[in-house]
């Protein structure tokens, strides 16, 4: 085979170089090309991206339910008596020797809460407050609501009612015994305090052992049946008013109760002080007590819980949609637009109660809406 020449040879290398460079820009223009085909757009192209995107049509089922409008606000479990337990002890010094009971604690019939100077201060149920020591002999209403008392307990079975006989003064001694201390010859006073009713709960207690004390309060004892208070916003009382059931709720204990609404009181504005600042829990609204049916006992007083108020409530499941499904037409009518497989139509009907965004819907035409229709929110 014959060589080539070195000029030969030069060629032939020239050529390829210029055949690769036109494949190179032919390379190049191709990417190019493309990049311009997708980010060079024509007119029309930019004038449809640019105008607004197709409105969506945005609906809701039609539901069957029964409508409940209602309120919740915050309260305070109370009960309707208190009764201020003072020290009557005729002692000098007279000293709280004894605390039995904390606030909060349950008082029983014939429960010691304290010792002042020695002596017991027992708690029974009673309308009378006690006022003088009783004696044998002493006669009146206090004498036969301690029999009564010691009946309960069962320290007496039978006496001369009304009359401080020899068979109260045993029962009385008994009492004494049991709780440990000596028999007296009679009931001192300001070793028994009656209240209204019981079981009741202790409220604040007032005093230490080891304080000196005359008369004034050691304790307050909670009684009677239980209560709840709250306050209504202003702007909020609309539809409220006596006899409606109310939930109540204690979220921190995790229980519940039952309620109807006892009173709603006249607007009240917010309490400040003497600088004019707001006097802290004081809300400005109307002032409104619930009373107690169901669930809520003496161990609730003072616990922070939650009212639902129900204001209105449909008897039986309706016809509900949203609110913003109810359309108005030129003459003052309401309608809803049903979208179903045969295209959009519209529904006439009239409102009934409205409540927690929904609201009760009767057609005009009772087969053209039912449970389970989509209608029209938006679009």
């Amino acid at each position: 085979m014959s060589q080539m020449t070195p000029q030969r040879a030069h060629t032939v290398i020239r050529r390829q170089r210029i055949l690769l460079i036109i494949t190179a820009v032919a390379l190049v223009a191709c990417v190019v090309g493309g990049v311009a085909a997708r980010y060079v757009k024509s007119p029309a192209e930019q004038a449809a991206e640019q105008s607004p995107p197709p409105e969506s049509v945005i609906t809701a089922t039609v539901t069957s339910q029964v409508l409940t409008q209602h309120i919740t606000v915050r309260g305070t479990v109370s009960v309707s008596q208190a009764t201020e337990v003072a020290s009557l002890v005729q002692a000098s010094p007279a000293i709280v020797t004894r605390l039995s009971v904390r606030a909060g604690d349950p008082v029983a019939e014939g429960q010691i809460l304290a010792e002042v100077s020695g002596r017991p201060l027992f708690a029974m149920a009673g309308a009378v407050p006690a006022y003088r020591s009783l004696m044998p002999g002493d006669k009146g209403a206090d004498v036969e609501q301690l029999q009564r008392a010691m009946q309960r307990l069962g320290f007496l079975s039978a006496a001369t009612w009304g009359t401080y006989d020899q068979a109260t003064k045993t029962a009385v001694s008994s009492l004494f015994k049991q709780a440990g201390y000596p028999a007296p010859d009679g009931m001192e006073l300001g070793t028994v305090v009656f209240v209204p009713t019981l079981p009741a709960r202790v409220g604040a207690v007032a005093v230490h052992v080891g304080d000196h004390v005359d008369s004034t309060p050691l304790m307050t004892v909670l009684s009677g049946p239980p209560l709840v208070t709250a306050t209504i916003p202003a702007g909020q009382l609309s539809g409220i008013e006596a006899g409606q059931a109310v939930a109540i709720s204690d979220e921190a204990n995790r229980r519940t109760g039952a309620g109807t609404v006892d009173s709603v009181g006249e607007f009240t504005a917010q309490q400040v002080d003497a600088n004019g600042v707001p006097v802290s829990g004081s809300v400005p609204g109307y002032p409104v007590v619930v009373s107690v049916l169901d669930g809520v006992d003496a161990t609730w007083v003072g616990a922070s819980v939650a009212l639902t108020i129900t204001m209105a409530c449909t008897t039986d499941a309706v016809l509900t949609v949203p609110l913003a499904a109810v359309q108005s037409d030129e003459d003052g009518g309401w309608y809803v637009a049903v979208l179903d497989s045969a295209g959009r139509r519209t529904v006439p009907l009239t409102t009934g109660l409205v409540a927690d965004g929904y609201v009760e819907v009767r057609p005009v035409t009772v087969a053209s809406l039912q449970a389970g229709d989509e209608v029209v929110v938006s679009g």
